[in-house]
């Protein structure tokens, strides 16, 4: 007797569905939509990496650039003051 109260019960239990259909598809359009979401943010983040990764390279460039031209300005005023000074003891060996 409980054999076959345990097997109409297991018999119903496998025969009955969960969830309804209309559910079943709402979930899976909903699961599609965001699986469809998901590619586009993950398109979208490789695509901001990417453009990240080339401002950092171009960021790079202009610092290495910055410091190079710094560098020369530096040299010129080195070079202006010495000159200045050699115009002004020329000068003041004409003057006297």
């Amino acid at each position: 007797m409980i054999k076959k109260i345990s097997l109409g019960l297991l018999v119903l239990a496998l025969s009955t569905s969960c969830v309804s259909k209309k559910i079943y598809n709402d979930l899976e359009n909903k699961f599609a939509d965001l699986k469809k979401e998901n590619r586009k943010l993950t398109d979208d983040n490789e695509e901001l990496t990417k453009l990240k990764n080339q401002l950092e390279l171009d960021g790079t460039k202009l610092k290495a650039d910055y410091d190079k031209l710094k560098a020369e300005n530096d040299k010129l005023q080195a070079s202006y003051a010495a000159t200045d000074k050699s115009l002004k003891t020329l000068l003041g060996f004409y003057m006297v």
